[in-house]
């Protein structure tokens, strides 16, 4: 199946999750109003830890073929470039059978200034850096256990294109 990779707009990734750029923020002063504080997502889910993690990511380019995907159940997860981190994101709705239903699957282009918040439960590929790689900053709520992510291999490769 074959996917074309399509600028991330907080309208398209919709289905999926948000974009964090803070538009439906109202910002406030802080710091003896040297400083502006956006909050951009809350990420509340009762009897889990908020874990912050660096991910340094290797080069990748277009056309690229996705044969695995994972999905966070109990959290919705952030991502936020720190370095390069042009990053390719690749998300898909949920089969009747709980499966990823590749029939609603998109790709999309995140700018590094364009940090992006995957919805709880939803299906996406792993974590890639077009171009040069890319450290990003990832933000989700876990427990420590199994449950915090669901992997799936795919039957049917999605190749992504430019």
């Amino acid at each position: 199946m074959r996917l074309r990779a399509e600028a991330l707009t907080g309208e398209a990734f919709a289905p999926f999750g948000r974009v964090l750029d803070g538009r439906a923020a109202r910002p406030t002063l802080v710091n003896q109003g040297r400083a502006v504080r956006t909050d951009l997502a809350h990420l509340p889910a009762a009897g889990l830890r908020f874990t912050l993690a660096r991910y340094d990511v290797a080069p990748s380019s277009l056309p690229l073929d996705i044969v695995l995907m994972e999905r966070h159940p109990q959290s919705e997860q952030a991502f936020f470039a720190l370095a390069g981190g042009t990053a390719l994101v690749v998300a898909a709705g949920t089969a009747a059978d709980g499966s990823p239903d590749l029939s609603s699957a998109r790709a999309f282009i995140a700018r590094p200034e364009t940090p992006f918040l995957y919805a709880a439960g939803t299906w996406h590929a792993p974590l890639f850096a077009l171009g040069g790689g890319g450290a990003f900053l990832m933000g989700m709520r876990e427990s420590g256990t199994p449950a915090d992510c669901e992997t799936f291999e795919l039957t049917t490769t999605l190749r992504v294109e430019p």
